[in-house]
């Protein structure tokens, strides 16, 4: 029998699987957009807009 977890049908290490994928998600835009906040482009490359301000390349 698997361990259930409360939600029905998702084991408990599903569950803490699926939590930590969207932890780490979490933590890596944070810093994305902390950097791009910062002015800086989180991916590292010089590229600017026609305002001088380094623009990410997923925007």
């Amino acid at each position: 029998m698997r361990p259930q977890s409360n939600v029905p049908g998702v084991t408990r290490e599903e569950l803490i699987e699926v939590l930590s994928a969207i932890s780490i998600i979490t933590k890596d835009l944070t810093r994305k957009l902390i950097q791009t906040k910062k002015g800086g482009n989180p991916y590292g490359t010089n590229e600017k807009d026609e305002s001088c301000y380094r623009r990410p390349t997923f925007l």
